[in-house]
């Protein structure tokens, strides 16, 4: 049996939503990313956004989270 730490968990869980939105802001038009605290953001290639620190910093809208507090990722053409 294979146990996973806590810690462990939370960096593959920030990995994830960082590739997912990476690659889906590269490939659609709209990546629409919602928060744990009910905030939500349209991403599109023109954004300036970076993932740093375990964070999530948007920006043209200051906006900066936790990289593991993005709950739901979206996206449309």
């Amino acid at each position: 049996m294979i146990f996973i730490s806590e810690e462990e968990d939370l960096r593959m869980i920030e990995e994830h939503n960082q590739k997912s939105v990476e690659e889906l802001v590269e490939n659609f038009s709209y990546v629409y990313v919602y928060f744990a605290d009910g905030r939500s953001i349209r991403i599109s290639k023109e954004k300036k956004f970076e993932f740093k620190d375990n964070k999530f910093y948007i920006y043209d809208k200051d906006i900066e989270v936790n990289i593991v507090d993005i709950e739901l990722i979206e996206f449309t053409d």
